[in-house]
């Protein structure tokens, strides 16, 4: 048996000191240091709306909501692709173009 070992414990507690962060409209949101698996499933049933609910939460996610300004199909497809940048990986291209071709305007 081998000594070497994965902790992602210890991936996961370095990777809190670096946030992924964005701004829009005046106001700051952050997203955690990973990607859910409950976010993968709602981009791959296209449910891009509430994958990034699931991405931001409830309070973030409401802020964004209530923005003067139009989180559009644009904004949506860099923050996923900037994010998963962030974190290390990437998204699958068929997840991306589906996220760049959704209507993620407000309301």
């Amino acid at each position: 048996m081998s000594d070497d070992l994965l902790d992602l414990d210890v991936l996961l507690d370095e990777a809190t000191h670096n946030p992924f962060r964005f701004r829009f409209d005046g106001e700051v949101y952050e997203c955690p240091v990973d990607v859910s698996l409950d976010f993968i499933q709602l981009l791959e049933d296209s449910k891009l709306l509430d994958a990034l609910e699931c991405l931001l939460g409830p309070e973030q996610w409401q802020r964004l909501r209530a923005s003067q300004r139009t989180f559009g199909v644009a904004s949506y497809g860099r923050v996923l692709d900037d994010y998963a940048k962030h974190i290390g990986t990437t998204l699958p291209n068929s997840l991306l173009s589906t996220a760049s071709s959704a209507n993620t305007g407000r309301r």
